[in-house]
């Protein structure tokens, strides 16, 4: 009994681990790209700090990188650009310069908590480079280089948000899964059957054990 039990557990998680992933790929393939509007900035400390922990810290260090964060429908994402030139000015107090930049996107998908993550590095500029981590991206080119939103099949782990919403949603599968089953057991009982394999106990005497699987 205790072995069924734990073999239900983990294909029920499995369940909601799928279920999961499924969540934050359908947000990905249906979700618009992304309003300006929505942006907020970032204050520049963070901004600096997540510049330097980046794969683009190999870039060259000049100036004082600017970013915006915003969210949508089970959608977080994530901008941090940086001048790439001495001098370089950021045109209408934006976070666009007017030279070679480089820029940090980073999209996280999942509900109700982020689940999984994708970025990309891009170095924008005479020489234009892209380098898309722990995703597939699916959205345009216009997207990306001109609008800096990135669209993408994510799998990079948010372990905290993985793990919750698998438990979500596997706690949503097992009632799913269940309920079906309290029905049919309910419905046997009231008509005086066997709770397990439908067998008739109104001519048994009475007794509470079924003669024909075993089962109280």
């Amino acid at each position: 009994m205790f072995r069924r039990l734990v073999k239900f557990l983990i294909v029920v998680f499995i369940v909601g681990a799928s279920i999961n992933i499924a969540v934050c790929w359908g947000i990905a393939l249906m979700q618009s790209p992304r309003s300006s509007s929505e942006a907020q900035a970032i204050p520049l400390d963070e901004a600096q700090v997540t510049w330097e922990n980046s794969t683009a810290r190999v870039w060259e260090s000049l100036d004082v990188p600017a970013g915006e964060r915003g969210r949508g429908c089970g959608r977080r994402w994530q901008v941090v650009m940086k001048p790439l030139r001495a001098n370089t000015p950021i045109r209408d107090a934006t976070i666009k310069p007017t030279n070679e930049f480089g820029v940090l996107i980073e999209s996280q998908y999942g509900w109700p908590w982020p689940a999984l993550r994708s970025g990309a590095t891009l170095r924008l500029g005479p020489q234009s480079l892209i380098a898309i981590e722990h995703g597939r991206w699916i959205g345009t080119q216009d997207e990306l280089l001109r609008h800096h939103d990135l669209r993408a099949l994510a799998w990079g782990p948010m372990w905290p948000g993985l793990a919750a919403n698998s438990g979500v949603y596997a706690l949503a599968a097992m009632v799913l899964l269940w309920l079906p089953v309290a029905r049919r057991r309910r419905r046997r009982r009231l008509s005086g059957q066997c709770v397990r394999c439908g067998y008739d106990l109104r001519s048994g005497g009475g007794h509470t054990k079924c003669p024909e699987c075993g089962s109280t």
